[in-house]
């Protein structure tokens, strides 16, 4: 069987992935120039399409200034805002949001949560984080209402 011979490992070995050149609105271009329709950026990776030049500006502002800051150690406007704006759109009782780098680690920390305070009720709004497979939680909020779980399997 033939294989890629670079340094990815990708999904299937065995096959042969079109190398991507750019791309423009709903549209991927290879290196070729073939044009494809971009069914798997995903639902709210690229969703808005590829290109779009507000896009580009708010990314090139934002990394000119600083491109991360990591949670545990920094925050930014740009944080803030993002949150104040989020919370302005959820329901009342989400007021603090949690920011994560996806599902997995978004599951993740809601079971963290939920052992170190058994006895809160945690509710989740999902802030963007879907894919075609599952949806995940990746905003939370705790209140005090009793937890719907008997003690014994908390």
């Amino acid at each position: 069987m033939k294989v890629n011979d670079d340094h990815i490992f990708y999904r299937n070995p065995a096959k042969f992935y079109p190398t991507v050149e750019r791309g423009e609105g709903v549209y991927i271009y290879d290196k070729s120039g073939k044009r494809y329709i971009d069914g798997s950026g995903g639902a709210v990776v690229v969703s808005i399409g590829h290109g779009i030049p507000e896009i580009r500006e708010a990314i090139l502002q934002q990394a000119s200034e600083i491109a991360f800051t990591h949670g545990t150690h920094f925050t930014s406007e740009a944080a803030v805002e993002l949150a104040e704006r989020i919370v302005s759109l959820s329901p009342p009782t989400l007021t603090r949001v949690y920011f994560i780098s996806g599902g997995s680690e978004a599951v993740e920390t809601a079971v963290k949560e939920q052992r170190c305070h058994p006895s809160d009720w945690l509710e989740f709004a999902s802030c963007g984080t879907v894919s075609s497979r599952r949806m995940t939680p990746s905003c939370a909020s705790r209140s005090r209402r009793p937890s719907r779980w008997p003690a014994s399997i908390r």
